[in-house]
């Protein structure tokens, strides 16, 4: 099973500028964790399964939410190979 999976990382400020954490940084931090996992076991409901790999399929891309005014996401895809056990 191969899944491409969409993250939204939300923040009231687009970067952090002497204040809360911005929509970047959440990403940063993401990213810092997802890419490049390597034969990480999980278990999800009592089954078992191994992600093989995690990759970033598209880059983190700033946008602003127009529906909730002063509020920024960052958006990226990442692709996971996971084997049941």
């Amino acid at each position: 099973m191969e899944p491409s999976i969409q993250f939204d990382c939300w923040a009231k400020d687009e970067a952090a500028k002497n204040g809360p954490i911005g929509a970047r940084e959440v990403y940063r931090a993401l990213y810092g964790v997802l890419q490049g996992i390597q034969n990480q076991a999980v278990t999800v409901d009592g089954s078992d399964y191994l992600i093989l790999s995690a990759i970033e399929e598209v880059q983190g891309q700033d946008l602003q939410d127009m529906s909730i005014p002063g509020y920024y996401r960052v958006l990226t895809f990442f692709k996971f190979i996971i084997r049941a056990e």
